[in-house]
This record gives structure tokens, sequence and C-alpha cells, in this order.
């Protein structure tokens, strides 16, 4: 991390923690902690998900294979 996201990510922590917010609405049940947890955990997945396709989602190519979930699919009976 290079000095200017770190002043920047460095800012925001000031923000959230001089802002005069009580403690305990940062870590109750659906405080701020669980949801920038959970917004970490999600982009993470979706940034190796990207890179494991080789793709990003809702980009369409010239590629049969489309992970919108939007594309019709013919079953076959057996």
């Amino acid at each position: 991390m290079d000095q200017k996201q770190n002043a920047a990510m460095n800012q925001a922590i000031d923000l959230l923690i001089n802002n005069d917010t009580d403690i305990s609405t940062l870590l109750k049940e659906d405080g701020l902690l669980k949801q920038l947890t959970k917004r970490l955990v999600e982009n993470a997945l979706q940034s190796e998900m990207n890179n494991h396709l080789g793709y990003d989602k809702y980009c369409h190519t010239d590629s049969d294979n489309v992970r919108n979930g939007k594309m019709e699919l013919t079953l076959a009976k057996v």
C-alpha cells in the first residue's frame, strides 16, 4: 500500500473513531464491523471468481459461457 492509500485509510478510520461514535454500535450484532467484514469477504470472493474465470461478471464475450445466469438452456430428456 502506498503512502496516499495509507493516508486515505487512516483518515477513514479516524472519521469512524473520532465521530463520537459509541463503540457498542460498531460491535453490535448488525454493526459496522459485521457490515465491513461482509463487504470485504464479498469483494475478495468476487475478485477470486473474476481471476479464476478470466472475465468480470456481466462481461459478455464471444464465448457461449455466460456468467449472469440469464442464458436459456435446453435439456435433453433421457
